[in-house]
């Protein structure tokens, strides 16, 4: 099982996409910096794909999330999610996204993981001149 540790660059912290261009090859280089922040644990990278105004289903702005993952970063020693058969629905500038999840994370002194496995659903907009996370929700 392979577990990120170390922080990883993809250029700059949020890829840039164009609002515009909302393909799915651009959508799948989005979450796959999704991925690759959230395994790293890179707090600063990862929120970075989020627009300001964004909620989740348990967070209802942009400081809970971060708060949110924060701690989870803080607590654990490493994390692993793997997306798959994600559909892309868009209209206009909006994209949705719908996944299935495993999550695998090792809290700091365990020598075990959790798994967690679920859908999830991602909604992506334009923000600032790019495409960022403007909503995700996820069920177990």
């Amino acid at each position: 099982l392979y577990f990120s540790d170390v922080k990883t660059a993809l250029g700059s912290p949020a890829p840039a996409i164009a609002a515009g261009e909302l393909g799915e090859a651009d959508l799948a280089r989005l979450m796959q910096a999704f991925t690759t922040y959230y395994e790293a644990g890179d707090i600063d990278a990862f929120m970075d794909l989020f627009s300001d105004d964004a909620a989740t289903n348990e967070r209802a702005d942009v400081a809970g999330i971060r708060e949110d993952y924060q701690r989870l970063f803080a607590n654990t020693d490493k994390r692993r999610i793997r997306l798959s058969d994600t559909r892309w629905f868009t209209e206009g500038g909006l994209a949705r996204g719908e996944s299935h999840y495993v999550v695998e994370v090792q809290a700091k002194g365990r020598d075990h993981s959790d798994v967690y496995k679920g859908t999830l659903w991602v909604q992506v907009e334009p923000r600032d001149g790019l495409a960022r996370i403007t909503h995700f929700a996820f069920v177990e």
